[in-house]
């Protein structure tokens, strides 16, 4: 597995019960509260995955052309 999307996952897996503690605080409703953390790690994931993969990829290039 890559080591970008390792990260990504141990990261959601803290950051889940986290957020869920919060959105239960301000929503009072568990259901509710898992349902949106649920949909939000999905979304985050997502978007984390693929900024760490073009920021890798786009910045790596912007350090070898820097050398030339």
């Amino acid at each position: 597995m890559n080591e970008h999307l390792k990260k990504v996952i141990l990261w959601r897996m803290i950051s889940f019960p986290t957020a869920t503690t919060i959105t239960y605080l301000y929503l009072g409703e568990l259901t509710k509260s898992i349902t949106l953390t649920a949909i939000l790690m999905v979304v985050m994931t997502t978007i984390h995955f693929f900024f760490e993969y073009f920021w890798n990829k786009y910045y790596n290039l912007y350090d070898k052309l820097n050398m030339l």
